[in-house]
Parts: structure tokens; sequence; C-alpha cells
């Protein structure tokens, strides 16, 4: 009677010892799970800031526009580059792609409110919509141009020169970022170089008001190379559907004599026309402006 008292004693104080041993177990799990997501403090977590983002990115890259985006927490982004593509990095986690998006942003940003707007890049068919990220203005000097959204991003943070054009590279340029260029009044448009802060190589070039916006967010060198990367593949894909599209208005029997032969070497493909953006400039631009234009009067189907 005993043995079996006992027995059944150490029975009972098995499956007590089990089962606050699995209790444990799995208020550890919990807890390790809610801290992958969430601090003690309450912060938004790296996954609810990347979807967020995520999602006002996707809505708001096809339109002109300017808006905030309010966490309530601080929040740390950081943009950086992996083989050519923009990368992501919340509050230090593991950066996620950007997936094809195009955005401006200083290399770290930090701010429980970020400013955000967008603008589109024409060359002259639009090729996509710059997104722009900061939390804080900058200071600028010299002949900065009268551009809306440039005013929108004065304060009193990091110091910018803007200057006129005059090829003078960047060994003269000083200890500031300096933005040099020049501007076209039938495109309402700007073109030029930047050279960063220290900077001595070759200066870095931009075509548009939208690229010349994103020099005064970018704040290296590497980070500006590598936004512009994203912006020629995205041209090259839109430069090929209007190329394809001439060529085969060319091939239709349709009007033949009065429009397919203004098509003929429309398009960035060509070797003096090259999608390259150092080698987009207002001339190669109203040329193709220009043919766009005359097919539209003519009666025909413009390219864009």
């Amino acid at each position: 009677m005993v043995l079996r008292l006992n027995r059944k004693g150490i029975a009972i104080s098995f499956n007590w010892i089990f089962s606050m041993i699995a209790g444990v177990l799995i208020l550890i799990f919990l807890v390790y799970f809610a801290v992958q997501n969430t601090d003690l403090f309450g912060n938004v977590t790296s996954k609810v800031v990347s979807e967020e983002l995520e999602i006002l990115f996707s809505g708001i890259e096809t339109i002109k526009t300017k808006t905030s985006l309010n966490f309530d927490k601080n929040v740390e982004l950081r943009f950086s580059c992996n083989q050519g593509k923009q990368v992501l990095n919340v509050n230090g986690k593991s950066g996620n792609s950007l997936k094809g998006k195009i955005v401006f942003a200083p290399n770290i940003v930090e701010s429980d409110v970020f400013n955000i707007a967008t603008q589109p890049w024409n060359v002259p068919f639009r090729v996509a919509n710059f997104i722009y990220l900061w939390d804080e203005g900058y200071e600028f000097s010299g002949d900065a141009p009268e551009i809306d959204l440039i005013e929108e991003l004065r304060g009193n943070g990091e110091k910018i020169v803007f200057a006129l054009d005059n090829n003078a590279g960047c060994a003269n340029s000083g200890n500031l970022k300096t933005i040099y260029y020049t501007h076209d009044e039938d495109l309402d448009d700007y073109q030029g170089y930047v050279c960063f802060e220290g900077q001595r190589s070759s200066p870095v070039r931009f075509y548009g008001k939208a690229m010349m916006i994103g020099a005064v967010l970018s704040d290296s060198y590497e980070n500006f190379e590598c936004v512009k990367t994203g912006i020629q593949k995205r041209l090259e894909v839109v430069n090929d559907i209007y190329y394809k599209k001439s060529q085969k208005m060319i091939a239709s029997p349709v009007d033949i004599d009065n429009c397919n032969p203004q098509i003929n070497g429309l398009s960035y493909t060509d070797a003096e026309y090259s999608t390259d953006l150092n080698l987009l400039d207002f001339d190669n631009v109203k040329r193709f402006e220009s043919i766009n234009n005359n097919l539209v009067r003519g009666g025909c189907v413009g390219i864009y």
C-alpha cells in the first residue's frame, strides 16, 4: 500500500515537473518571439515599419505628392547599396530591397516623423517618379534654383552650395557639397553635376530637376551612384518599349509617306542618343520631344 502511494506520488511529481518545464519553454518561446517583433518599451517593430513604407512607396510612386509618415516612436532608417541595388535597414535589422523603387534619402535618417515627396523624371517621356525621404532641412547658399521642393528642403541642417555651371570640375569645389547646374527655359529643366564633400575626382553628372533634388538628399558619391544605377535600368526598360513601338510604326504600311520616315532614329538606343545618363542632355531631349510633337501635329500617332 505504501509502495503504491509512493509510486503515485512520484508520478504526480513527475507530471508536475514536466508541466513546469513545458510551460517555461513555451514562455521562453513567446518572449523570444515578442522580442523579435517589438521591444520592452513598445517601439514599433522593424517589420511594421518596413511594411508601412512598402505600402506608402507603392501608393505614391505613380503620382506627384508631398506627405509625412508619423510612427509616434523614434525609428532609424539606413539606406545602403548591395550589388547596385538599394537596401533599406530598419532599426538595425537586416536590410530589405526596395524592389525597383527609386528612393533618394540620406544614408541615415532617424526620427519619429519622416517627410516624403515625389517628382516625375522626364527625358522627355516619363521614366519614373522619384521618391524623396528626409527628416531635417538643409542650409543652401549660392545660386539656389527656384524649385518648390528645394524650398521645402530648406532648414538648419547640412550646408549645400548651388552654383551656375562653369565646367570647373570638383578640384576647387571646397569642403562642402556643391551642385553645379544650368537651366533650360524651353524645357524648364536642369542638368549639371555634383561634387560631394572632399571629392576631388570626376564629378557625378545628373539630368533633370528630379535628379537634382535627389542630389540634395544624397550624402555621398556612392549613395548617389547607387540610385543612378536603378534609374539607368528603368530608363533602359522604358526606352526599349518606345523604341519597339517606333519600329512597329516604321514597319506599318499605314501613312508611311507622312509619318513613318520621321520616326527613324527616335530612340536613345542609338549611339548618339545612348541611355547612359551622363550622355543625356538638353539637345538630345529636345530632339526627341520635337520629333514626337511633329508626329502629333501631323496627325500621326505619337511615340509617348
